[in-house]
C-alpha cells in the first residue's frame, strides 16, 4: 500500500523543537502547529483615549478637530465651561468612559481592519495611534514566531481624568477578559504583551504592581513614560499648555493659561499623578527641581529641601509659586458662594495625599520583564526643572544689622514669604506666568516663570523617562505625543516583542 500523498501532522508549537512523531516516510508531511495566542495591548497616554460622558455624549475626541474647536477652542469657552464638560458638577471617576461604540468614527477609521472595533481600537485617538496600531497589525514577524504564535492587536482606552490606580484596575480586568476570550475560542492564551505611551505606563505599572496583572503579562514596552512624573505638569498648571498651532488639543482643551489648567488638572486625580514624585530629579540629578534665580541668573533658592514635594510645594499656600489657588479650582462658584476657600483647599490637599500614596505604591521596580525608550537631547526643550526669575524693582530690601553694611535679600524674600496676595498679584496670559511681590510702598519683586530648556521629548525629561530600574534606550529628537509615529520607536517596539516571544520559546523548550 502506497503512502498518502499528503500527511497532515497536528502538533503543539513546542513540538517544533523536538523529534516529531507521526511522520510518514515517502509522504508529503505537512506540519500544522497549534499556535498560542499572545495578544498585544496598546495603552495610550493622557488625552489619548476618546471619551464620552455618562449620558453617552461625546466629550473628548482629538480625531474630530471641528468638534474640539467648537467645544473648547472658541473665545467665549472659559475655565468654567471646560470644567463642566470634563469634570462635571464634582469629580466622579465614572463620569467619563472610553467612547468605544462610536459607529461613525469606527466606520471611518477601522472598517478595513476586521474586528478592530471589538479589540478596543475605537477607544483611542486614531490620529495619535493609528500608525502604531496599523504597524503592529501588519508587521511581518520572524517565521519561527509566526509558526508558534498569533499576535492580535488590541487597544485599551481609559478615563484619563481618574486615578491611574482606578485605570490600572480596569486594565487588569481588560487583560483578564482578553485572555479568557481568546482561550474560549479554543486557543492557548496565557499572556499578553503591553505597549504603553506616556501616562499609559503609569496605568500599566498600577495594573501589574497594585492589581496583580503581572501573572498574565509576558512583557511591557514603555515609551516616553513620566516614570517619576514631569515638571511640565507643574509648569502647565501655573502657566497653561504651550500652543504649537491653532488646533492644539492639549492647549485648547486643558487650557492655554493657568486658570483653565488649574480648574481641570487640579480636580483630576490622574492629572495630578503626573506631577514630580518623591523620586523625581532634574536631569543633573538634583532633587531640588523648583528653582529661584535672581536677575543675574544665580540660583538663590530651591525646593523641595527635604525631598517631599507634596508638603513643600503642592500644599504650599500664599506663595507666588503655589501649585493651585483655591478660587481657581472652582471657577463655577460666584463670589458670594457659601463654599469657602478652606473647603476647596481641603479637597485639593486630599487629592495631593492620594497622589503621594499612588507614587509610593507603584515604586520604580517592575515585576514584569520590561523594556523602555525615552526622548533624549535638546531638540524639544523640556522642563526638567522649573525656574522662576525674580527681579527687583523700587528700592532694595536689606536685613538690618550693621548699619554700615548693606546685605542682599535673604532666601525668604525670594520665596515671597509673607508678601504675596494671589488674588491681586498674578498675571497669567497665554502660556505664561508673572507675579508681583510687594514689600512695602516702593519695594517689590517682579517674578516671571522661565521657559523650559532641558533635554527630553518636550514633556518628559530624560531623568524621568529612564528612571525605572531597568535598562532604557534614549532616542534622540523624539517628540512626546507623536513618539510612536517614528520608525526608530516602532523598531524598538518590534524588537522588544520579538525578545519577549523568543524568551517564551526558550523557556518552554528548556534552553
Amino acid at each position: 500500500m502506497s503512502p498518502p500523498e499528503e500527511n497532515k501532522v497536528e502538533i503543539q508549537w513546542p513540538e517544533l523543537f523536538t523529534t516529531l512523531k507521526g511522520m510518514i516516510q515517502g509522504a508529503k508531511n505537512i506540519l500544522v502547529p497549534k499556535q498560542e495566542t499572545i495578544p498585544i495591548i496598546f495603552v495610550p497616554g493622557i488625552m489619548g483615549s476618546r471619551l464620552k460622558n455618562s449620558s453617552g455624549k461625546k466629550v473628548w475626541d482629538p480625531d474630530d478637530k471641528l468638534f474640539m474647536l467648537k467645544k473648547y477652542g472658541l473665545a467665549w469657552v472659559d475655565a468654567k465651561d471646560k470644567k463642566a464638560a470634563i469634570i462635571g458638577d464634582k469629580f466622579d471617576e465614572e463620569f467619563l468612559q472610553p467612547f468605544l461604540d462610536d459607529t461613525k468614527h469606527n466606520k471611518k477609521h477601522l472598517e478595513k481592519f476586521q474586528g478592530a472595533d471589538e479589540r478596543g481600537w475605537g477607544g483611542v485617538s486614531w490620529d495619535s495611534y493609528g500608525i502604531i496600531l496599523t504597524a503592529l497589525q501588519n508587521n511581518t514577524w520572524p517565521e519561527v514566531m509566526r509558526l508558534c504564535f498569533k499576535l492580535p492587536v488590541y487597544a485599551c482606552g481609559y478615563n484619563w481624568t481618574a486615578s491611574n490606580s482606578t485605570s490600572g484596575k480596569k486594565l487588569k480586568e481588560f487583560i483578564d477578559k482578553v485572555v479568557a476570550d481568546n482561550s474560549a475560542e479554543g486557543n492557548s492564551c496565557e499572556h499578553v504583551i503591553l505597549v504603553t505611551h506616556s501616562m499609559g505606563g503609569l496605568v500599566t505599572r498600577s495594573a501589574c504592581i497594585e492589581h496583580g496583572a503581572n501573572s498574565k503579562v509576558l512583557g511591557i514596552i514603555h515609551g516616553v513614560q513620566p516614570v517619576t512624573g514631569a515638571a511640565a505638569a507643574y509648569w502647565r498648571i501655573k502657566a497653561g499648555f504651550e500652543r504649537h498651532g491653532m488646533i492644539d488639543p492639549a492647549a485648547w482643551v486643558l487650557g492655554s493659561n493657568g486658570e483653565e489648567v488649574t480648574a481641570l488638572l487640579g480636580n483630576m486625580p490622574g492629572g495630578l499623578q503626573l506631577l514630580p514624585s518623591q523620586d523625581y530629579t532634574a536631569n543633573d540629578g538634583s532633587q531640588q527641581w523648583l528653582q529661584f534665580h535672581d536677575d543675574t541668573g544665580k540660583q538663590v533658592a530651591a525646593l523641595p529641601k527635604g525631598g517631599d514635594p507634596y508638603e513643600e510645594i503642592y500644599k504650599a499656600r500664599d506663595r507666588y509659586w503655589q501649585l493651585a489657588t483655591p478660587a481657581l479650582l472652582a471657577p463655577e462658584l460666584e463670589s458670594d458662594s457659601p463654599t469657602s476657600p478652606e473647603t476647596l483647599w481641603s479637597g485639593f490637599t486630599r487629592l495631593v495625599d492620594k497622589t503621594r500614596a499612588f507614587h509610593q505604591r507603584v515604586g520604580l521596580s517592575p515585576n514584569v520583564q520590561t523594556q523602555v525608550f525615552y526622548g533624549s537631547g535638546k531638540e524639544h526643550a523640556t522642563a526638567d526643572r522649573v525656574v522662576f526669575k525674580v527681579s527687583p524693582e523700587g528700592r532694595k530690601l536689606f536685613k538690618w544689622g550693621d548699619s554700615d553694611e548693606k546685605k542682599s535679600w535673604d532666601e525668604g524674600v525670594y520665596l515671597g514669604e509673607g508678601a504675596y496676595d494671589p488674588e491681586s498679584s498674578d498675571s497669567r496670559s497665554s502660556s505664561g506666568f508673572k507675579a508681583t511681590i510687594h514689600r512695602g510702598d516702593d519695594a517689590r519683586l517682579k517674578v516671571s516663570l522661565q521657559n523650559a530648556d532641558g533635554a527630553g521629548d518636550g514633556t518628559v525629561p530624560e531623568s524621568s523617562g529612564k528612571a525605572l530600574k531597568v535598562d532604557a534606550q534614549g532616542i534622540p529628537k523624539i517628540e512626546h505625543e507623536p513618539a510612536y509615529k517614528g520608525e526608530v520607536a516602532q523598531k524598538f517596539t518590534f524588537d522588544a516583542i520579538e525578545t519577549f516571544c523568543n524568551g517564551k520559546i526558550d523557556k518552554r523548550i528548556g534552553k
